[in-house]
């Protein structure tokens, strides 16, 4: 069955009737049972999300983490041309995919980011883009072999798509964010 547009709407906007324009463009493209989602069904940890339509995606393979306890892999667009390619498949590196059972938390911000206004445009172009999420049955340790259970995972923004050198600088920000024992991390954190 076809999801409403609401799928994604931020709870202080459900009364108002505001959507985040991705919900919108999933609510016409998404043919998987799987995927489709009422208002309800599509949150995790009560956080409504925007759902990626199924099989625009090839299967997602692990890359390296770098310091921190989420998993992330490469996601490469490998559905049809037009509308879908315009928004997902603008690359094969555009995006990453972040797995949302250690980053849950992370949801909200960019779901919230998504449901902003133009005049919010400056904190736009300074976070990373948001894709929403993409549910997979990823690749596994060994090369070809899918895990059994599919993933939550949350497209961002690959920063290295089209570059050839980066340097990154990291800002955390909250007072826990590098506490020892928080979200995962390490007692060397």
């Amino acid at each position: 069955g076809a999801q409403r547009c609401a799928g994604a709407r931020r709870a202080g906007n459900r009364a108002r009737g505001a959507s985040t324009p991705m919900a919108c463009a999933a609510e016409s493209e998404s043919s998987s049972e799987e995927e489709s989602c009422s208002d309800s069904e599509c949150e995790i940890d009560g956080i409504p999300y925007t759902p990626v339509p199924h099989g625009l995606f090839d299967t997602p393979k692990p890359t390296s983490r770098s310091g921190g306890t989420a998993a992330f892999f490469n996601a490469r667009y490998s559905g049809p041309a037009g509308a879908q390619r315009a928004r997902w498949g603008k690359s094969d590196t555009y995006w990453l995919a972040k797995d949302l059972a250690r980053a849950v938390d992370e949801l909200d911000f960019y779901e919230n980011l998504a449901a902003l206004g133009p005049e919010y445009r400056l904190l736009h172009r300074w976070a990373m883009e948001y894709g929403g999420v993409l549910h997979a049955r990823c690749e596994g340790a060994k090369l070809g072999v899918l895990e059994p259970t599919p993933r939550k995972l949350m497209l961002l923004r690959n920063l290295r798509d089209g570059i050839r050198t980066l340097r990154m600088l990291d800002v955390k920000i909250g007072s826990v964010t590098a506490v020892a024992g928080w979200q995962g991390k390490s007692a060397s954190a």
